[in-house]
């Protein structure tokens, strides 16, 4: 990555401790697509809809909620059913001619001098639903999709933080353990717990805290997985797994442990913490596909659809001539999905998934 999209990661997870500091990463990811501005939406299971957008967007942004825009939004209707792993542009979805005629552009965009934009809709295993759209009045060209679709994991991981905070900083450490309403946990580069919720301290089984407070994984894939995300943080790489799946266990439902480094002014508030992890159970849906798997296993669009197929015991000559791709490249990418699932074999992949889909 480059010196840009690192510093960009960072902000990213400051951001997710930090709700507040979403605009900053809102207006540069717009600047990164030449849009106006950004805005991100929460909808979560249990604590309704949220969002917080650019300045430069604020009039829009109203208008989309008071207006009812939300609930007639076509853009999500055909976005929806694509399940793409990635960010997607408003003429991957409609003509000129339909955005003509369309009441959600001549209506809404038109109105505040918009017309182009990219967008995501991310699924989260344990079924909120988080979206993040870039908004301006140019196409949103292929290189700014490519960068967009290269911090998507990260966006993923910070806004399911940030969405089950409100969007609102609760100000202690203790506190945003407690808001986010899922097990979480600070933890050390030794993995020993600074600080845990009590959902967290109830785990027992696939998240397993020992002696010392040190936290392993009872999948030995899963756990040396989680070591080398740590590792990756320590050494400030944005390029490791940090959303981990943890398979079925005795009565346990599968999980998947996300891990956010804590970065910039966020140390303030988690003081001597490296990371904090979010365990999330896998909900949804019953079988394997692109934009659940590519937030479990920090996939690209590409890697994660073929994935879906692969897991689903298609074969990769098959997956290929679904994707339109070269066996080879097919072969190629399946490599770099065990290395970040940590399976050698395309059985043991489709055995990981049915233990965390198919239940």
């Amino acid at each position: 990555m480059t010196v840009t999209s690192e510093t960009l990661v960072d902000e990213i997870y400051e951001a997710a401790a930090m709700p507040g500091r979403w605009v900053g990463v809102l207006d540069r990811l717009a600047s990164v697509a030449g849009a106006r501005g950004g805005i991100f939406f929460s909808l979560n299971t249990d604590r309704g809809f949220r969002w917080i957008g650019s300045r430069s967007l604020e009039e829009f942004g109203t208008s989309f909620v008071n207006e009812g825009w939300a609930n007639r939004n076509p853009r999500g209707a055909r976005l929806s059913p694509m399940r793409h792993a990635g960010f997607v542009t408003d003429n991957d979805l409609f003509t000129d001619e339909e955005m003509k005629q369309e009441p959600f552009y001549t209506d809404l965009l038109f109105r505040h001098g918009l017309s182009r934009g990219a967008g995501t809709l991310i699924s989260v295993p344990n079924g909120d639903v988080l979206a993040l759209t870039v908004e301006g009045s140019t196409p949103v060209a292929a290189e700014a999709v490519a960068l967009l679709d290269e911090v998507r994991p990260h966006l993923a991981r910070a806004a399911l933080m940030a969405g089950r905070l409100q969007l609102e900083r609760a100000g202690t450490a203790v506190g945003i353990l407690q808001n986010l309403g899922l097990p979480a946990a600070v933890v050390y580069p030794n993995r020993r717990l600074l600080l845990a919720n009590a959902l967290f301290e109830q785990l027992d089984g696939p998240v397993h805290v020992g002696a010392f407070d040190r936290v392993t994984l009872a999948h030995t894939p899963s756990d040396n997985l989680l070591t080398a995300a740590l590792e990756s943080i320590v050494s400030r790489s944005s390029q490791g797994v940090r959303s981990i799946p943890v398979p079925a266990f005795d009565a346990q439902p599968p999980l998947v442990v996300h891990l956010l480094p804590i970065t910039g002014s966020a140390n303030d508030i988690f003081t001597g913490g490296l990371g904090v992890m979010i365990v999330t159970p896998v909900v949804l849906p019953r079988v394997p596909c692109a934009d659940i798997l590519d937030v479990l296993f920090d996939l690209t669009p590409a890697e994660a659809r073929l994935a879906a197929f692969v897991g689903s015991a298609m074969s990769p000559r098959d997956a290929s001539k679904r994707l339109g791709i070269s066996e080879e490249t097919a072969r190629t990418t399946l490599k770099r999905v065990f290395s970040k699932v940590g399976v050698s074999r395309q059985s043991e992949l489709s055995a990981l998934l049915g233990t965390l889909f198919l239940r």
